[in-house]
């Protein structure tokens, strides 16, 4: 198992058990790719617009069935 400094924070982790990122600042390890955020920036985007969908229909369920009754 190698050991690597982060340049960022100077933390001694292993990137093989870290997922190629310093465990302290998430900083990707010395020769890893360093496009990974984006792909983690869009999913948290995604979850956020599920869920102001979702409470957007339960809304207007809610409406709805008030109006019913």
């Amino acid at each position: 198992m190698t050991r690597e400094t982060c340049t960022r924070c100077l933390v001694s982790y292993a990137p093989d058990l870290t997922g190629q990122r310093c465990p302290v600042c998430d900083a990707p390890a010395p020769g890893a790719p360093a496009d990974d955020a984006p792909a983690r920036d869009r999913l948290m985007t995604i979850v956020v617009l599920a869920a102001a969908l979702n409470v957007t229909l339960m809304l207007a369920v809610a409406v709805a069935v008030a109006r019913a009754a």
